[in-house]
């Protein structure tokens, strides 16, 4: 071994603790929810959907596809975009609830 570990001196030792406290409460403040998560959530979802579409040759503008996946309706225009993207939507929810069932 070409270096030694150390020995943690008792101000490191203290130092160490107190990241553990800041690490422990930033964990519990990431595990409540947030009014924003929410919308990122469905701004993501909406955006990823938006992408798998278009390559099949879909295309609806990113606010019609935010509603779409939200189960909206959207502003009028090509039926056969927002129903692939609507479809597509719940196809994913589906999957998403599939993949989390134990049986």
């Amino acid at each position: 071994m070409l270096f030694a570990t150390p020995t943690p001196t008792p101000e490191l030792e203290a130092r160490l603790e107190a990241l553990d406290a800041l690490r422990k409460k930033l964990g519990e403040e990431v595990a409540t929810p947030s009014a924003w998560l929410g919308t990122l959530r469905r701004a993501v979802k909406a955006s990823s959907v938006q992408s798998s579409t278009s390559i099949e040759g879909f295309s609806v503008p990113h606010d019609d596809a935010i509603a779409l996946v939200n189960g909206e309706k959207s502003s009028p225009g090509d039926d056969v975009n927002r129903k692939a993207v609507s479809c597509y939507a719940q196809a994913m929810d589906h999957v998403g609830v599939m993949a989390t069932d134990a049986s």
